[in-house]
């Protein structure tokens, strides 16, 4: 007798990209393209998974992943640095949440993102 298991279908996501930003303060986070954007469709489900970035200014500034408008991890990054950060506790978001990379940096603090930030979707 043969077993039936489930075919679990997973696909990776990505939202990737090297922007230009200028800061507004840090206490006031920002969008910073709409292509680092990503919907969930209705039949799935998602994972973020990781954040890789990378700074050229001169400030320490940070990247914020927001969920339906409201702020799911933070990742601040140091002055002219780098992060590469894998999710320990890794939430499950339901399908159509939205889901942004906004960033925050000092007012008139200029400089470019260098952004990879990856999700699994079942």
């Amino acid at each position: 007798m043969s077993e039936t298991f489930p075919i679990i279908y997973k696909a990776h996501r990505f939202l990737q990209g090297i922007v230009k930003f200028e800061g507004l303060g840090l206490d006031k986070p920002a969008s910073l393209n709409p292509k680092l954007a990503y919907t969930v469709p209705s039949d799935r489900r998602a994972r973020p998974l990781y954040i890789r970035a990378g700074n050229s200014s001169s400030e320490m500034v940070y990247l914020v992943l927001i969920r339906n408008d409201k702020p799911m991890r933070y990742c601040p990054i140091a002055t002219k640095g780098g992060i590469d950060v894998g999710f320990h506790v890794i939430d499950e978001v339901p399908g159509g949440t939205v889901l942004e990379v906004c960033f925050a940096a000092p007012e008139n603090v200029q400089g470019t993102f260098v952004i990879d930030v990856g999700f699994e979707e079942t």
